[in-house]
């Protein structure tokens, strides 16, 4: 079973995902949406909201981060690894795919940020 922490974190990214998605529907809606008035102002309320709860999280994230790498690094060293192999194993697939090989590039990036957690 998964460290308490790790879930803990697991949920904070979680949310950042859902928030991500909703100020991508709330950009596509400003650009390309009609609608009544209030269906707007319903995206662009939407679109705030989401900015400033993603900023709340992404602070509270990286505050955990922080001081875990300080408390207890063991869990944020799994978390981590966990991280890099689940794109370790994403970015050997797209390399078997003659259509998928150029995002292996954005995989390796990826890799490289998650293996930056560790020091900050």
């Amino acid at each position: 079973m998964a460290d308490p922490q790790v879930t803990a974190l697991e949920a904070l990214l979680q949310q950042i995902a859902r928030l991500n998605q909703d100020l991508m529907l709330a950009d596509s809606h400003e650009r390309w949406g009609g609608g009544v008035v209030e269906e707007q102002q319903r995206y662009r309320d939407l679109g705030r909201a989401s900015e400033k709860t993603k900023a709340e999280v992404v602070t509270k994230l990286t505050a955990e981060v922080n001081r875990l790498r300080v408390e207890r690094p063991e869990v944020l060293r799994a978390w981590v690894s966990a991280q890099v192999t689940l794109r370790e194993e994403a970015r050997a697939a797209f390399l078997m795919d003659e259509k998928k090989k150029l995002l292996a590039g954005e995989v390796t990036r990826e890799i490289a940020a998650w293996q930056a957690v560790l020091t900050g």
